[in-house]
């Protein structure tokens, strides 16, 4: 996966969905797969590399209560 920098937060569900928002804009880096794996041509990136949709998880949570897939990005340098 491609550098997308640290984050933090008091809640783990908006932290993933943050997570998955970021690298869904970025591309896969060249030759990083490991040998024999194939990219598939739809979906986010993970589901691309895995087959699975990595949303579920994150969906399932907040319908749990285990906290909020809404979030806002605060850049600190």
């Amino acid at each position: 996966m491609p550098d997308i920098g640290i984050l933090a937060g008091r809640d783990i569900v908006a932290i993933e969905q943050a997570s998955l928002d970021l690298i869904h804009t970025k591309d896969l880096i060249p030759h990083s797969l490991p040998p024999g794996w194939k990219l598939g041509s739809k979906g986010h990136l993970f589901e691309r590399v895995h087959g699975k949709d990595p949303h579920a998880v994150v969906e399932f949570l907040a319908e749990l209560g285990m906290g909020q897939n809404a979030y806002a990005l605060q850049e600190v340098e």
